[in-house]
């Protein structure tokens, strides 16, 4: 490998070789205590960096060729040369400014708006489109991915973050009938993802929707409770921005509006 971009083309000949996906990569490497982010792995299989070397360990382990890693760190090693890193560093700085815009579109309400008012009124049917699901403790607070503030465990999971921080992620209701349904995220990067219960209480997103939990939606005016069968249901482990989603006592509430992108 004489280039940078034979180098990555190679990056995903191996991702594709393992046939795993992103999530899937990121919870390998996280039974094994390395950290590999999705965003990050995307950055690079994208070719808009080359992997740092602990990035670069944990992701050639995580594709089960863990023999190759001093391979792969010689042809890294080989290609990073310092006439080369004005270009990375030209690449990063467009793209976290291209990010860094993103959210300031997003905070200033541009691309999305709610629709109907702040809440959903009552007797309503539960939105089925994109939506936002805001704790009523924390309204400016959506559910959506983020890590877990202790570091127990290290694939993402459900957590409140902002709303204005959501997109490009939205959030879908998928009716099962009798009131259940599952609740989807859709990444135009990292694709489809629905929550599941984990045996802690924590919720994760599964590439494979199928064994994703159901949630009873439960609603008083406007204001709902996600009710899952056997477990509890779903609140917030405490106050304030990346606080986790966990199931269990009953005494949360949430609100769901729905979310629309202007044209």
């Amino acid at each position: 490998m004489n280039s940078q971009g034979e180098f990555i083309a190679s990056l995903r000949e191996l991702k594709q070789r393992s046939g795993l996906t992103y999530r899937q990569l990121e919870k390998r490497a996280a039974e094994r205590g390395k950290v590999l982010a999705r965003s990050t792995l995307a950055d690079v299989l994208a070719g808009k960096r080359l992997p740092a070397p602990d990035v670069l360990d944990a992701f050639v382990h995580a594709c089960g060729e863990g023999d190759q890693v001093d391979s792969w760190q010689q042809a890294r090693a080989s290609i990073a040369e310092p006439a080369a890193t004005p270009a990375v560093q030209r690449r990063r700085s467009v793209w976290w400014s291209a990010a860094s815009a993103l959210v300031v579109v997003a905070a200033a309400g541009t691309w999305f708006a709610v629709s109907g008012g702040r809440d959903a009124p009552a007797g309503t049917s539960v939105p089925t489109s994109p939506v936002r699901i805001r704790p009523v403790a924390a309204p400016d607070l959506c559910l959506t991915d983020g890590h877990v503030r202790d570091g127990r465990y290290g694939p993402l999971v459900a957590v409140q973050r902002p709303c204005s921080a959501v997109a490009p992620q939205t959030t879908t209701l998928e009716p099962l009938g009798s009131g259940a349904y599952r609740i989807a995220w859709h990444h135009p990067q990292f694709g489809k993802g629905c929550l599941k219960v984990l045996e802690d209480g924590l919720l994760e997103p599964w590439d494979d929707c199928t064994k994703a939990t159901p949630f009873t939606l439960e609603h008083s005016e406007a204001e709902y409770t996600l009710r899952v069968e056997g477990r509890g249901c779903v609140g917030i482990a405490g106050t304030g921005e990346s606080a986790e989603a966990l199931v269990g006592a009953c005494d949360q509430r949430f609100m769901i509006d729905t979310a629309q992108r202007r044209p």
